[in-house]
């Protein structure tokens, strides 16, 4: 190949020319690609909900704002008293003289304070809690005890 004195002339013009700096930016480049890849969000259902609320949000407060005055009940506690009636124990027939059973001699009853105990007794072994009845008054209701008072026989 032979040179002439143009082509020589261009080579050297291109030798001398120095390299400029590029004025693309790769980084900048690929992030842009990738935003235009993504559709865009709609914004609209965002800004109406935040309308709504913010509408919500001054409706509350207007009525908390002009509400009527509240009422303010006053509570009275009434405590009612009511006697309770107590049903009285069933009563057992009296067995007829015929049908009464003949008790051995250890088992008859004595008089004075064993007699009301066995009668107690018989009554709560038939009739349970039920056929207790009311307490008898305590016998310490009377007038308080003396020594004078505990050395009298009955």
């Amino acid at each position: 190949m032979s040179e002439g004195p143009e082509l020589t002339a261009l080579a050297d013009a291109l030798r001398a020319l120095a390299p400029r700096p590029g004025a693309l930016d790769r980084d900048d480049l690929l992030f842009r690609a990738g935003q235009a890849s993504v559709p865009r969000p709609r914004r609209w259902p965002w800004l109406l909900a935040t309308a709504l609320s913010s509408g919500a949000a001054v409706a509350l407060g207007a009525v908390l704002l002009w509400r009527p005055p509240t009422v303010h009940t006053v509570e009275h506690v009434v405590t009612v008293v009511r006697e309770v009636q107590v049903p009285a124990p069933p009563v057992a027939p009296t067995p007829s003289p015929a049908e009464a059973p003949i008790l051995p001699a250890e088992s008859v009853p004595v008089a004075g304070p064993q007699a009301n105990a066995r009668k107690m007794q018989d009554q709560l072994l038939r009739w349970g809690l039920d056929g207790v009845g009311l307490p008898c008054p305590s016998p310490m209701s009377g007038p308080p005890l003396t020594i004078e008072s505990l050395r009298e026989p009955y």
